[in-house]
């Protein structure tokens, strides 16, 4: 289930996000759900957003998709505000929506609000999850009556598609993940309505590690396709129906007399069942015996099914925990005492006697600086320039950017220091963003012919060469051999780190530095 953040950008048309990765920065964040955890996740991904408290009579001058923070006296932190008619709706993190009238909801708003700079994509034609469910069933029910126009045909394909449904809600409470049907449908607050304890629940497994909601999903997935590929036998139908009986009486008794507590989707998709049967058996003359081709076909089908939806169900399994422990690790990490700790390791010496002849960039006078050495055919800075230069273009934090080339100035004529000594060049006769745009140039295409075609040959000007000996010296003293190497206030990035790591990561430097 996509979540407020999600929503909120993809309904000002940043579709080009990736989702996963919004929740992954927003959920890691050391101030998750605050402000703050917001506009920095917003930042990494380059969404301009204005935070502000605003005068409540202002409502109806606001735009129509924005994040409101709430007062003290409502539970949760925040909500996504639009307009409807005849008031507001709010939706909520793992809650249903509130439909609120102009003073219901300044009541429970701090006045406090982030809006963003809808972008400027084009719209992109997309269908979410509710209105597939609507047209695959659609197209199933339509499919299934093509073959059989029956009412027992159309009723069972109905009930079918509901039971798959409402299935699916059952799985996900299993797997922990949020769904707004399904935390509307168990959100009762009575004393034996828990959903999650039901289905999680060690009776609730018939067998190995086959639970009684996969069952269900097996039961009705296969029924479907029974009647799309064999066609719908009502006497096959009312043999499986007749041994699902006992399976729905034992969890009405696991429900009720051992757990004492009610799962209401696990009551539905038991009422489905019934429903089904009731009408197979009013709509059941007399019973034949399905051909023998039949009943091994059918018996086939559910059997792959039952094999193939386990390794399905742990493949989904493992992907969640994969999708936890990767959270968890970057929220380890994104840990700001731990991170100063690992950037104290090893200082390098100062660069002072280097900074009259350093390529700069960013922020001039900022106290937070990152200093990269590198060399024009080092595979590995690739990546490294691509997130240096969306630091220093998104705004992030107020960085000053140092650039050193670690090059030979032996053969002045090799091409990794012809590019150098060009670099040099450009910086002191086109200035700062000229160069920039020709080193990031350089690291996105790497083509060199159509480079010096655009940014001219060398001179091999005496200065610069010195400039880039000045370069290998200092990092031979202090034994910085490899590219690229980052640095971020004399402290060398620390290798447990991935690159990409940076943006999030420089804004515990920020404040510790006041930037």
């Amino acid at each position: 289930m996509r979540s407020i953040l999600e929503r909120f950008v993809a309904m000002n048309g940043y579709h080009q996000i990736s989702p996963s990765d919004l929740n992954l920065q927003h959920l890691t964040h050391p101030s998750y759900s605050s402000i703050r955890s917001i506009t920095d996740t917003l930042d990494y991904f380059g969404v301009e957003c204005l935070a502000a408290e605003v005068p409540k009579n202002s409502l109806d001058k606001l735009p129509n998709c924005i994040l409101i923070f709430f007062n003290e006296t409502y539970p949760d932190s925040y909500g996504l505000l639009s307009r409807r008619r005849g008031g507001y709706r709010v939706q909520i993190e793992g809650a249903s929506d509130l439909v609120l009238s102009n003073v219901e909801l300044c009541k429970i708003w701090s006045g406090k609000i982030l809006a963003i700079e809808p972008s400027n994509e084009r719209v992109r034609l997309s269908i979410n999850g509710r209105w597939s469910l609507f047209l695959i069933s659609g197209l199933l029910i339509g499919a299934l009556v093509a073959f059989d126009s029956s009412f027992y045909s159309l009723t069972h394909s109905v009930l079918c598609i509901s039971g798959i449904y409402f299935s699916y809600l059952i799985v996900n409470q299993e797997f922990g993940v949020f769904n707004r049907v399904g935390a509307a449908v168990c959100g009762s607050t009575g004393d034996h309505m828990s959903c999650s304890q039901v289905v999680k629940s060690t009776s609730g497994i018939l067998f190995s590690d086959f639970s009684m909601s996969d069952l269900c999903v097996v039961y009705f997935v296969g029924s479907i396709l029974i009647s799309l590929f064999l066609g719908l036998n009502t006497s096959f139908q009312l043999a499986i129906e007749y041994a699902g009986v006992p399976v729905i009486l034992y969890s009405f008794y696991q429900q009720g007399i051992v757990l004492k507590q009610w799962c209401i989707l696990c009551v539905v998709v038991s009422v489905v069942f019934l429903l089904q049967f009731i009408v197979c058996l009013i709509s059941q003359s007399n019973f034949v015996l399905p051909e023998w081709n039949y009943l091994a076909r059918a018996i086939l089908l559910f059997s792959t099914l039952f094999m193939g939806w386990r390794i399905i169900k742990k493949q989904l399994l493992n992907g969640l925990r994969l999708e936890e422990a990767k959270r968890d690790l970057l929220k380890f990490k994104r840990a700001p005492d731990l991170f100063r700790s690992m950037l104290s390791r090893r200082r390098v010496d100062s660069m002072e006697a280097l900074n009259r002849n350093v390529l700069v960039f960013g922020s001039q006078d900022s106290s937070l600086s990152i200093d990269v050495i590198t060399n024009p055919f080092c595979g590995y800075c690739v990546e490294s320039f691509s997130v240096y230069d969306r630091l220093l273009k998104s705004g992030y934090a107020k960085v000053k950017l140092k650039v050193l080339f670690n090059v030979s100035v032996e053969n002045i004529n090799h091409q990794p220091t012809q590019i150098a000594l060009r670099i040099l060049e450009l910086y002191r006769d086109k200035g700062e963003q000229y160069t920039w745009q020709a080193l990031s140039e350089w690291f996105a295409n790497r083509n060199i012919d159509r480079w010096f075609e655009r940014y001219g040959l060398c001179n091999g000007i005496h200065q610069d060469i010195l400039q880039l000996q000045e370069y290998k010296t200092w990092c031979q003293n202090n034994r910085l051999m490899y590219t690229p190497i980052t640095i971020l206030n004399g402290g060398i990035y620390p290798q447990e780190y991935h690159i990409s790591d940076l943006p999030i990561l420089v804004e515990s430097l920020a404040n510790e530095t006041g930037v």
